[in-house]
């Protein structure tokens, strides 16, 4: 009896201990949580210790341990968050959310990535609908791959133009083969069905879409990648980054249209912060935060349109296609270089943001075996990025160095003409205008090679050119002047083939204030057909004045094909003619030679009378002798022509509109040059100019 009483006592006070030591180890756990949310991850581990040394039954406990071992990713840490999570997995072996914990385990053992992509199949196999899963090995596969697959991997340009602020350049021409689409690899396909399954539940998981674009996006498989996307809008008509992503698509295929339209139609679905994502400018002007600050809020709509007004490659167009060159590199940094478990956004990389700086490179060099090192390669420099050795996946490459050759081009945006692009040759000439202002005429012809691929009727070649003539001036804080019009052109084959008549004559007619800084100047031309553009871009001029004082001035000399009066009982003026151009001054032997100018600052009488003589001559210009031979050659060529005639005349006021008809049947071919000389009769003052004439 005295036994069993003793085993009772030892019973009752060893259940005591046990339920004492049980309250100690929730005391201490609740301790531990406390201390890991204050993020006193050192403190929070030895109050955990105490609460499994207490009770080593609480898989909660050592799962909040593994947390907190992880938080300090020593070496021994991680083989301590190893050990803790598997006793946590033992001890809960439904749980999926310790095998998550147990996949971090391994994410952060550099080597082990393999046991990480068996765990997420594990979860996943044990819940197919497992969105957490399917996206983190999303991630390993998409590592794997940029690790393995698309090291090294060419990217390669069409054979087209280069349009940027100042010419017209041709692109160096690669092997197009490179770009052409492979056949996907099986964990691009898993990447690509699991992207679908994630999608179809939560269809607005924006990091999921980026990287079923990314599969898409490196192998150019750009058709692909928009059906997708028309998928997810069929189902939600709401989804703004399909949308940005459908644009990226016709942007790279060249429907900049299209693309013009899906851009917009995504910024109408996102707030302030999201689009200023993209308005961001800082990558390609570092102050451009700076710009317009005193009358525009940061990032905003209206400073971006502000900013690249001027850059806009062709005004002619509804959109600005330089502009859309930025939304595309944007989105491209954020599919292509973005760290997922880090959350950090592609376009904050030093990978991301040199991509939306100089766009894609021809190429993409891995140095070492264990890729630590990246060279980009372009047309003229190199980018060499650099991340640390065993740094581990999702750890941002380093911008080392940029090694540029002379005279390289660091900001470049460029983008793909639809088709052909030619020069447009030009002449501007001034007048005089109101209120002191000076009439600007610009004079261009058309080039019949953007009829190249155009509509062809029987015998001739018809459709419409969209033509425009743009202006801006940097004092004008870039505001832009535009005169466009449709013309409806039918041209006949054999001229086309015979090259009788090689160009169509434009000009349009502009007042604008003289100003100190120069202004610019953009001539542009669309075969609407075709999409054949013809270009003469961004060339600066001055505008010059014409006081009124008392010194003799003369305007530009116009020389044209045929110039007549419109209204006869005005005085003759330039905005009393009409004009068909000759901008290159070319005429047959035969051929008459319309010239007009005006006379400014005439010395009256006192009925209002002028008094002038008009001298002009016409005189060959010798061929130029660059060597002996030359020189030799020229003493055998018939005596250069020179025509002179002059005579005097009076008319009424200070201003003078002159028209002249040279008929003389020049004989020999040839450059001439055409000067006008006036002199003032009254005041005895004299000046001249001169012209360029080609006589064929």
């Amino acid at each position: 009896m005295k036994r069993c009483i003793q085993v009772i006592v030892f019973l009752i006070i060893a259940s005591g201990i046990h339920i004492g030591y049980s309250q100690d180890a929730k005391y201490y756990f609740r301790k531990g949580l406390e201390l890991y949310e204050q993020g006193e991850y050192q403190q929070a581990i030895d109050e955990l210790l105490q609460s499994t040394a207490r009770n080593n039954r609480n898989a909660e406990s050592y799962y909040l341990l593994t947390l907190c071992y992880l938080k300090i990713p020593t070496f021994k840490n991680k083989i301590r968050a190893e050990a803790a999570i598997l006793r946590a997995r033992i001890l809960a072996q439904d749980s999926t959310k310790y095998l998550y914990a147990f996949a971090d385990v391994y994410h952060s053992r550099i080597f082990f990535r393999s046991v990480e992509k068996i765990i997420y199949k594990r979860i996943i196999n044990e819940a197919p609908n497992e969105i957490k899963a399917m996206i983190k090995l999303n991630e390993i596969y998409i590592d794997e791959l940029m690790e393995t697959e698309y090291i090294n991997k060419k990217f390669s340009f069409n054979n087209y133009f280069l349009i940027d602020n100042r010419s017209i350049k041709p692109v160096l021409n690669t092997d197009s083969k490179s770009n052409q689409p492979e056949k996907l690899k099986s964990s691009e396909l898993q990447v690509i069905k699991f992207s679908k399954k994630i999608l179809d539940i939560n269809p607005y998981d924006k990091y999921t879409l980026l990287q079923a674009s990314f599969i898409y996006v490196v192998n150019y498989r750009y058709q692909e990648l928009k059906d997708f996307c028309f998928q997810l809008l069929q189902k939600n008509n709401n989804n703004k980054y399909a949308y940005m992503i459908t644009g990226l698509c016709f942007y790279k295929t060249c429907d900049y249209d299209s693309a013009y339209h899906y851009y917009n139609k995504a910024f109408s679905l996102m707030d302030n912060s999201e689009r200023a994502v993209y308005e961001n400018c800082t990558h390609i002007e570092p102050n451009y935060e700076m710009m317009y600050a005193t009358f525009l809020p940061p990032y905003s709509p209206e400073r971006s349109k502000k900013f690249w007004q001027y850059r806009d490659p062709l005004f002619l167009t509804p959109m600005n296609e330089r502009q859309l060159e930025h939304y595309t590199r944007i989105l491209e940094s954020e599919i292509c270089f973005s760290k997922y478990r880090e959350n950090i956004a592609g376009w904050k990389t030093s990978q991301g943001s040199q991509w939306i700086r100089n766009g894609i490179p021809l190429s993409i060099n891995c140095i070492s075996n264990e890729g630590n090192y990246e060279i980009w390669n372009y047309e003229q420099f190199q980018l060499e990025f650099y991340k640390k050795q065993f740094a581990g996946p999702g750890i941002d490459f380093d911008l080392t160095q940029s090694l540029k050759t002379k005279g390289a081009v660091y900001e470049y945006y460029r983008y793909e003409t639809k088709s052909y692009i030619s020069t447009i040759p030009y002449e501007i000439l001034q007048f005089r205008g109101d209120d002191e202002k000076t009439m600007m005429d610009v004079y261009y012809s058309i080039p019949l090679q953007l009829l190249t691929n155009a509509n062809s009727i029987f015998d001739t070649y018809s459709g419409k050119f969209l033509q425009g003539v743009f202006i801006t001036n940097p004092a004008m804080n870039y505001e832009i002047i535009g005169d466009t019009s449709t013309i409806t052109y039918q041209i006949d084959k054999n001229d086309y083939n015979k090259k009788r008549s090689c160009f169509i004559a434009r000009n349009n007619l502009f007042e604008l204030t003289p100003a100190n800084a120069p202004y610019n100047m953009s001539i542009e031309v669309i075969e609407q057909s075709t999409g054949n553009i013809g270009l003469n871009k961004d060339f600066n001029f001055g505008i010059f004045p014409f006081p009124v004082d008392r010194r003799i001035r003369l305007s530009d000399i116009l020389v044209a094909k045929t110039i007549t009066i419109k209204d006869s009982t005005q005085a003759i003026s330039r905005k009393n003619i009409n004009v068909k151009p000759a901008p290159f001054h070319m005429y047959t032997a035969s051929e008459p030679i319309y010239v007009f100018f005006e006379v400014y600052n005439l010395i009256v009488n006192e009925n209002n009378l002028n008094r002038l003589k008009v001298e002009y001559s016409i005189e060959q210009v010798p061929p130029k002798e660059n060597n002996l031979k030359d020189k030799i050659a020229n003493l055998f060529l018939q005596k250069p022509e020179r025509i002179s005639v002059s005579h005097e005349r009076e008319g009424i006021g200070r201003t003078e509109g002159y028209l002249l008809v040279i008929d003389k049947n020049i004989k020999n071919i040839g450059e001439y040059k055409l000067t006008i000389m006036v002199q003032d009769l009254r005041s005895q003052l004299k000046t001249e100019k001169s012209v360029s004439l080609w006589i064929y």
